[in-house]
């Protein structure tokens, strides 16, 4: 199987330069870096596959928005082009939309695609014979935009740690003493559901519990939600110390509205962390046994399965010593990547 992973380097690049220019959406530089990576990926390929037609025993795997060439000459030599969609696609984009237009006030930075972008992911679309998603919700985005399902798989993340946890202490009552500590992790956006947790911050202010937000937000936090006193925004954090915010916390909270999978799901679960996540991510949470499913994202909802963990510290206790991972090891996650990819 030749692998196009590089493609996932380019598309970490470029967030990077993103975050340094200070915006969430540059698409003049997004599609350059693209487009760049997609003709050296197509070159390459050409120059590994020859000219001669194969037999489809093999398979090129490349990830979404980078890859509209590079698969083109693989299916046309007769490879399986197999591509990873890496979120959800137009779907995820309107959904942003909607929500920005719920919410104003919080003057979140991000700004669709250009058609483009677009009509390049529908060429990627129709060229691969397989799409990787990374969970059903994945799958459900790409049906709703009228891409031909039959064609997609889905295979979750895979995350190695060697972290070895030691069983987390059980608490006994939470109090104004001894808080519940729900710790957010990742970027602070709409589509995160910031407008959502911002609800639920709200509705909690007389529990016994402590928001930690860490990771860059292109929102603008309510000024009565950055003052209160069970708030507290950290922002961006090198990456090797966001361990000790895991390690800090009594739970994860993931109110995402869409996420391909949401891989700091992955990482709470090394560290013995539960999990409040929403069900449009990949499946990690099972609904009480290593975390909660949220019913529904709104701030009542999260108030109420905060509530839940405070009044029930034990149950607590035994959601951390359920969290486990997806695989057993990385041997295992290549062998049905590979054959949900060729089969």
């Amino acid at each position: 199987m030749i692998s196009g992973g590089l493609a996932w380097s380019a598309n970490e690049a470029m967030l990077r330069a993103r975050h340094r220019l200070g915006c969430s959406s540059d698409w003049g530089l997004i599609l350059s870096r693209n487009s760049r990576f997609d003709r050296f990926a197509r070159r390459h390929v050409g120059n590994l596959l020859g000219s001669a037609k194969g037999d489809g025993a093999r398979a090129l795997f490349a990830y979404s928005y980078a890859c509209t060439t590079v698969l083109e000459v693989a299916a046309d030599r007769g490879c399986r082009a197999v591509m990873g969609q890496i979120d959800g696609g137009p779907v995820e984009e309107q959904i942003v939309l909607d929500e920005m237009s719920r919410h104003p006030e919080l003057k979140e930075r991000y700004r669709p695609a250009p058609p483009r972008y677009w009509q390049e992911w529908r060429r990627q679309c129709s060229t691969a014979h397989r799409i990787i998603v990374n969970s059903p919700w994945a799958r459900e985005c790409l049906e709703r935009a009228g891409v031909d399902v039959r064609k997609a798989v889905t295979v979750p993340l895979y995350f190695e740690t060697a972290l070895d946890p030691a069983p987390r202490p059980p608490v006994r009552r939470f109090d104004d003493s001894r808080r519940l500590e729900v710790l957010f992790l990742g970027q602070l956006n709409l589509r995160k559901g910031a407008a959502r947790l911002f609800d639920a911050v709200r509705q909690l202010r007389s529990d016994p519990v402590r928001f930690t937000v860490v990771g860059p937000a292109s929102v603008q936090i309510p000024d009565d939600v950055l003052t209160a006193r069970n708030f507290t925004y950290v922002g961006r954090v090198e990456r090797a110390d966001v361990g000790r915010y895991y390690e800090a916390a009594d739970v994860m909270i993931l109110p995402t509205l869409s996420d391909g999978f949401a891989l700091t799901q992955l990482e709470a679960q090394a560290y013995g962390l539960p999990i409040i996540a929403s069900a449009f991510c990949g499946e990690v949470v099972t609904d009480g046994v290593n975390g909660l499913v949220l019913p529904e994202v709104t701030g009542a909802a999260i108030a109420s399965s905060i509530r839940r963990l405070i009044a029930q510290p034990d149950e607590l206790a035994l959601m951390s010593s359920r969290c486990v991972s997806s695989f057993r090891n990385i041997r295992e996650y290549a062998e049905r990547l590979v054959r949900e990819a060729i089969g």
